[in-house]
Protein backbone atom coordinates (compact mmCIF):
# COMPACT_ATOMS: atom_id res chain seq x y z
CA UNK A 1 0.00 0.00 0.00
CA UNK A 2 3.06 2.43 -0.47
CA UNK A 3 2.35 5.84 -1.56
CA UNK A 4 -2.03 5.26 -0.76
CA UNK A 5 -4.31 6.58 2.10
CA UNK A 6 -7.10 4.75 3.84
CA UNK A 7 -9.64 6.01 5.84
CA UNK A 8 -9.28 4.33 9.42
CA UNK A 9 -12.47 4.65 10.53
CA UNK A 10 -15.98 3.40 10.98
CA UNK A 11 -18.61 4.10 8.37
CA UNK A 12 -21.07 5.63 10.07
CA UNK A 13 -21.85 9.07 9.45
CA UNK A 14 -21.79 12.03 12.27
CA UNK A 15 -21.94 15.73 11.26
CA UNK A 16 -20.28 18.04 13.60
CA UNK A 17 -23.54 19.40 15.47
CA UNK A 18 -23.57 16.13 16.50
CA UNK A 19 -20.24 15.43 17.15
CA UNK A 20 -19.79 18.56 18.98
CA UNK A 21 -22.89 17.72 21.16
CA UNK A 22 -21.49 14.47 21.90
CA UNK A 23 -18.45 15.44 23.22
CA UNK A 24 -20.42 18.43 25.16
CA UNK A 25 -23.04 15.64 27.13
CA UNK A 26 -19.51 13.82 28.15
CA UNK A 27 -18.00 16.77 29.35
CA UNK A 28 -21.67 18.69 30.78
CA UNK A 29 -23.90 16.47 31.34
CA UNK A 30 -27.47 17.39 30.59
CA UNK A 31 -27.00 20.61 30.35
CA UNK A 32 -28.01 21.77 26.90
CA UNK A 33 -25.13 22.83 24.19
CA UNK A 34 -26.23 25.59 22.40
CA UNK A 35 -24.09 27.28 19.27
CA UNK A 36 -23.63 29.75 16.91
CA UNK A 37 -22.30 29.77 13.41
CA UNK A 38 -22.45 31.12 10.07
CA UNK A 39 -24.53 30.01 7.28
CA UNK A 40 -23.06 27.81 4.86
CA UNK A 41 -22.01 27.74 2.06
CA UNK A 42 -24.36 27.14 -0.95
CA UNK A 43 -22.34 23.81 -2.12
CA UNK A 44 -21.25 23.04 1.41
CA UNK A 45 -21.11 19.07 2.01
CA UNK A 46 -24.04 18.46 4.10
CA UNK A 47 -23.59 14.97 5.66
CA UNK A 48 -20.06 12.74 4.99
CA UNK A 49 -20.50 9.26 4.78
CA UNK A 50 -17.11 7.36 4.86
CA UNK A 51 -15.92 4.97 2.21
CA UNK A 52 -14.05 2.15 4.39
CA UNK A 53 -14.00 -0.17 1.82
CA UNK A 54 -10.33 0.50 0.46
CA UNK A 55 -8.84 -0.09 3.84
CA UNK A 56 -11.00 -3.27 4.19
CA UNK A 57 -9.49 -4.65 1.14
CA UNK A 58 -5.83 -3.90 1.54
CA UNK A 59 -4.94 -3.74 4.53
CA UNK A 60 -7.78 -6.02 6.05
CA UNK A 61 -8.72 -3.43 8.44
CA UNK A 62 -11.98 -2.82 9.84
CA UNK A 63 -12.82 -0.35 12.66
CA UNK A 64 -14.84 -1.67 15.26
CA UNK A 65 -14.70 1.04 18.25
CA UNK A 66 -18.17 3.34 17.87
CA UNK A 67 -17.98 7.06 18.64
CA UNK A 68 -19.37 6.96 21.58
CA UNK A 69 -16.84 4.44 23.09
CA UNK A 70 -13.96 6.30 21.62
CA UNK A 71 -15.19 9.50 23.13
CA UNK A 72 -15.68 7.63 26.71
CA UNK A 73 -12.07 6.99 26.22
CA UNK A 74 -10.22 10.31 24.48
CA UNK A 75 -12.33 12.79 26.26
CA UNK A 76 -10.96 11.32 30.10
CA UNK A 77 -7.98 11.45 28.52
CA UNK A 78 -7.74 14.88 27.50
CA UNK A 79 -8.94 15.85 31.03
CA UNK A 80 -6.24 14.28 32.58
CA UNK A 81 -3.35 15.60 30.11
CA UNK A 82 -4.84 19.31 30.98
CA UNK A 83 -4.61 18.55 34.46
CA UNK A 84 -1.14 17.39 34.58
CA UNK A 85 -0.44 20.52 32.53
CA UNK A 86 0.89 18.19 29.40
CA UNK A 87 -1.74 20.39 27.12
Amino acid sequence: ALNEDFNLSTSQSTTVAELADAIWRRINGSRPLAFIHDEPFEHDVKRRVPDVDKARRFLRFEATTSLEDMLDEVIPWIEQAVADGLL
